[in-house]
């Protein structure tokens, strides 16, 4: 059996901070990042300006949207995955609290798990996965592509349709902006497909996966690796585990999923139509008869096991998973607000009579979602929660009453609020409420693996040379890193962690090595070559003041 690499890029939206002249909206990220480098070991970044890479062997730095994004190290099996994306978010809450604690008169810094921005800006933030292969990506998308469009019944974050004129429920509310089966872009033309190749390695490629959303289930977390790494090992091994799924239109495919809560629409032509059930029951299938293959990872059958159970209960309707998946947890605190509003769940709400746009006040000049989470959390019922009948609005729905359509005007905004604050960081974290209080049914890894994950790289990869080298570097002159070297300025030596699964530390003289080189990637390795690249590049020496090095590098 062969062993499979993977990792995690989760961007937060965050708000609060120091307000500027520069900056009257805050400067949370920049807070963050500057709090980072004060209170965790860590060594800069060669190649991003306020980047820093960690003694987990995880990655933190500021995206060119402005947001803090951390990068988890590579992973060898989907509980680590687990472990360091949770580490992550830990990471992030520590350091808000702590600038909270160090800088009371500041506006408190809020973190979200957030996947989309409700009040009308169009923003979403990804949570992107990276897939180690022996072969080019591109050989092998079409068995992809019906498996990334099918697999939000159980990798869905839940929410609205930030694009509807209505209020509209969906499995998956940043999968609403993809529009194309596939595309290089990442950022304006979002596809199921990414086609961004940066390996980050000598000898393997990497699959990018831009198609998924920060989730906060462990479950469904575990899924979403676990079961896209197996179908991933099938296709890089030759085999056709889409043969016979006829899905014409995957982006047709995908909108009609992401609005189906039932999970039993037919979205592949042919006799038989297959459901997304029915898709993801083939590709199942076919890993557990090749489990026994030398290209499956040794921990394939428990990810079978979880993946039969999941898909079992999604035929048995929402309120089997309403304990476990974000997008079911979610459905059932909407239907406990519209009860609580007065409103009979089977009347909840109507696409063509109830248009958000018109439900929304101006924007003012703070967006609605930041000021919602400035006041008093919204109460959710335990019981309302936790109870099975709690999904009539699935029903087909009828038009409601003048008094019912005044009342969830008044309620809107903290429909959206349980959304936003559904994944906040830290307390006030609705999730997380349910979780301590024993209502959910989720949890893969233990706590105290997790604490250990914020401190501590994972076996089996070179993240573990990367973080131990960055442990014992941490504050020396001249270290630098990035995902395939460590530079010591100090010592004039260089690690080569170029081979994902380096287990030695292989120290070079930089004597023998070009100085340029060593701080940079060099101009054959391609990275500046590709536009987001570039224009975070930019981005950077803006910030830097150095105007006219980022124009530069913008009119090349």
């Amino acid at each position: 059996m062969t062993e499979i690499l993977f990792g995690a890029e989760t961007e937060y939206a965050v708000t609060g901070g120091r307000r500027s002249r520069s900056n009257p909206d805050g400067g949370a990220a920049s807070d963050l990042m500057r709090a980072a480098r004060a209170r965790l070991a860590h060594l800069p970044d060669i190649n991003h300006h306020s980047g820093l890479y960690l003694s987990n062997g995880a990655r933190l730095y500021v995206d060119c949207g402005t947001h803090p994004e951390y990068s988890t190290p590579e992973c060898t099996n989907p509980w680590d995955v687990v472990r360091n994306i949770e580490a992550g978010h830990r990471i992030l809450s520590d350091l808000a609290r702590g600038e909270k604690e160090a800088r009371p008169r500041h506006r408190e810094i809020l973190c979200f798990r957030s996947n989309v921005d409700y009040s009308g800006t169009g923003a979403t933030w990804g949570s992107h996965e990276s897939y180690l292969t022996k072969s080019a990506p591109a050989r092998f998308k079409a068995q992809l592509i019906p498996h990334l469009a099918t697999r939000p019944i159980y990798t869905g974050a839940g929410g609205f349709n930030p694009s509807a004129r209505a209020l509209e429920f969906s499995l998956s509310p940043r999968l609403t902006y993809f529009g194309h089966a596939e595309t290089d872009d990442s950022t304006r033309e979002k596809g199921i497909w990414n086609g961004r190749q940066e390996p980050l390695c000598e000898g393997y490629y990497r699959l990018h996966v831009t198609c998924g959303e920060c989730l906060c289930s462990q479950t469904a977390t575990f899924l979403k690796f676990g079961a896209t790494a197996l179908v991933v090992a099938m296709a890089d091994a030759g085999l056709k585990p889409a043969a016979g799924i006829n899905m014409v239109s995957p982006a047709a495919a995908l909108r009609t999923i992401i609005a189906d809560p039932t999970c039993r629409a037919r979205v592949t032509a042919g006799d038989p139509a297959l459901s997304a059930i029915g898709v993801q029951r083939q590709y199942l299938a076919m890993a557990e008869s090749h489990l026994d293959e030398a290209f499956m990872p040794p921990w394939a059958g428990e990810v079978c096991r979880r993946w039969r159970e999941i898909l079992d209960r999604l035929e048995a309707g929402p309120q089997a998973v309403a304990k476990t998946l974000d997008w079911a947890i979610k459905l059932a605190l909407y239907m406990d607000r519209l009860r609580n509003t007065g409103i009979d769940g089977a009347r909840g709400w109507n696409q063509e009579r109830m248009p958000v746009r018109e439900l929304l006040p101006p924007v003012p000049e703070e967006p609605p979602a930041v000021k919602m989470m400035r006041r008093k959390p919204v109460r959710v019922s335990r019981e309302a929660a936790a109870e099975s009948g709690l999904f009539d609005v699935l029903a087909e729905p009828s038009e409601p009453t003048p008094a019912e359509a005044d009342s969830l005007r008044r309620s809107y905004s903290q429909m959206f609020e349980i959304d936003m604050r559904f994944g906040q960081l830290g307390g006030a974290s609705i999730f997380d409420a349910l979780d301590r209080e024993g209502v959910l049914d989720h949890r893969i890894v233990e706590e105290a693996e997790i604490v250990r994950a914020m401190t501590h790289p994972p076996e089996g990869s070179r993240a573990k040379l990367r973080g131990e080298a960055v442990r014992r570097l941490a504050g020396s002159e001249g270290a630098r890193c990035d995902w395939q070297r460590i530079v010591d300025g100090k010592e004039k030596r260089l690690l080569d962690l170029s081979h994902p699964f380096a287990s030695r530390e292989s120290w070079q003289e930089l004597d023998s090595v070009d100085r340029d080189e060593a701080y940079s990637l060099g101009e054959d390795s391609g990275w500046d070559q590709h536009p987001l690249n570039r224009r975070q590049r930019a981005y950077q020496l803006y910030l830097d003041r150095n105007y006219s090095g980022a124009e530069e590098i913008l009119s090349a």
